[in-house]
């Protein structure tokens, strides 16, 4: 059951921002089910400044400092990419955690190894990476590539809990709003 949910939720992280993907399991507090596997990214747009998510899989889930790893399947171009490189992300939920992230950008090196690491980890998605890469009209998503070299390619991005304040003491805006007593999960 388990492999379908994620196949699914998989191609729905692929799909993008359609009314029928993984994101309705966050809305209704079932993350739980597809464990760290995915999360769902909540950022500011660059352009309209509205709030947008999108459901990412997670290419490395680090228990102890609770960082994921995820990639921009599209390259340096994806939507949520550039609005996270412009303004930090507002909210990150995986598994049953639910936090305001602080984010890092992986060097080539660092990405390298995770990518590694997930195709030797996920046999299944590495093989089928560099056909759904293209298929999805990634950058530059050879179908003849290897797949740890064609992740490695893309930019990845690491999120962990920043501790700064709980995620339901956000405004509407994102903003930090002080006189809220917000709850923690």
């Amino acid at each position: 059951m388990a492999q379908l949910v994620s196949a699914w939720a998989s191609g729905a992280a692929a799909a993008g921002d359609h009314p029928h993907d993984a994101a309705w399991l966050y809305r209704w507090h079932l993350g739980w089910l597809v464990g760290h596997r995915f999360l769902i990214l909540t950022y500011r747009g660059r352009r309209t400044g509205r709030r947008l998510q999108t459901v990412l899989e997670v290419m490395l889930w680090d228990p102890t400092t609770q960082e994921s790893v995820v990639v921009s399947a599209y390259g340096p171009r994806a939507g949520w990419y550039l609005s996270i490189r412009s303004q930090r992300a507002l909210r990150v939920q995986t598994g049953r955690l639910d936090y305001r992230p602080r984010q890092r950008l992986l060097e080539a090196d660092e990405a390298a190894g995770i990518a590694a690491a997930y195709c030797r980890q996920h046999r299944l998605a590495a093989w089928l990476a560099p056909h759904v890469l293209h298929w999805i009209g990634a950058a530059n998503a050879d179908r003849s590539a290897a797949a740890g070299e064609l992740l490695a390619s893309l930019p990845m991005v690491a999120f962990r809990p920043s501790g700064e304040s709980k995620v339901d003491d956000l405004d509407e805006e994102g903003e930090s709003n002080p006189g809220s007593t917000g709850s923690s999960r």
